[in-house]
């Protein structure tokens, strides 16, 4: 996987907006059940024991136990008992979005997959339920970061490699925008630029582009000539004045400062403490 698409991923991901509506440990009635719904939600369940039906589009799962099931927002939705021997289950409802889309629509994933560690997942799940259920500022934080988990270790078991960016047409765009910007970093890049070759309105762009970045095109552009500088620094020993030239900056001053105030370091500090230095 190449650097730049590793960079992408990453702050890509640090806009992803977790939610989580309730979770609980449900021994279900006879009468659970719902036909040919359409949540605005996810739904998570961590099947215990029992049975039962799921249906998702036109498929039908009859999950067992140690299996997670993944009941996307915005896909038509059934759910029912199929005898005495209900499920035990833990369940949450919860929305994952990166800018205003589902991040699972982002992924091929399956809808049941089998756990391993299952007492490993009915710990998150029992952290979960309980953190949701206090009130501190700090139990608000950390709920958020066990379903974090809890969505990774279902990414990860369901093997998803990458993104389909593909799947939205202003994000492909986005994807190539980034792309460019790796390989032009050293030239000066402004918005109304980058907005003319990508056919874009800058006003649009600036907007679309923080949608799913998380940052306006400018401030990504230093942040990416900064990551670039700090690779030069642990891999090369080019001089300071020939890193800043070659990631944009016209001012070897004003690539330091910038530079530390990104890292909290000098450039000529970092090189001395990073690891990988060449």
């Amino acid at each position: 996987m190449s650097r730049q698409n590793i960079l992408f991923k990453r702050d890509f991901l640090d806009n992803l907006r977790v939610n989580i509506i309730f979770s609980a440990y449900t021994h279900c009635w006879q009468g659970w059940r719902e036909f040919d719904y359409i949540p605005d939600f996810n739904k998570f369940y961590f099947i215990c024991e029992g049975e039962g039906l799921i249906k998702i589009c036109d498929e039908e799962f009859y999950p067992q136990k140690g299996q997670l099931v993944l009941m996307p927002a915005g896909i038509r939705q059934s759910y029912s008992t199929i005898s005495k021997d209900t499920f035990k289950k833990y369940w949450c409802h919860f929305t994952a979005k990166i800018g205003d889309i589902n991040v699972f629509d982002f992924f091929d994933v399956p809808y049941v997959i089998d756990i391993d560690n299952v007492n490993e997942l009915e710990e998150l799940f029992k952290e979960l339920i309980a953190l949701h259920n206090d009130q501190k500022l700090s139990a608000m934080l950390r709920e958020k970061a066990v379903m974090t988990e809890i969505i990774a270790c279902f990414i990860e078991k369901a093997n998803v490699e990458d993104f389909k960016v593909s799947r939205f047409a202003s994000l492909e765009k986005i994807d190539s925008v980034v792309k460019y910007i790796d390989s032009h970093i050293s030239e000066n890049l402004s918005v109304e630029s980058l907005a003319e070759h990508f056919h874009f309105h800058p006003n649009y762009f600036t907007r679309i582009f923080k949608k799913y970045m998380g940052l306006p095109p400018i401030q990504y552009i230093n942040k990416m000539r900064i990551e670039r500088a700090k690779y030069l620094l642990r891999t090369t020993d080019l001089q300071i004045n020939e890193i800043a030239a070659g990631t944009g900056f016209l001012d070897v001053y004003y690539f330091s400062r910038s530079f530390k105030s990104l890292t909290g370091y000098s450039p000529s500090d970092f090189r001395n403490i990073s690891p990988n230095s060449f």
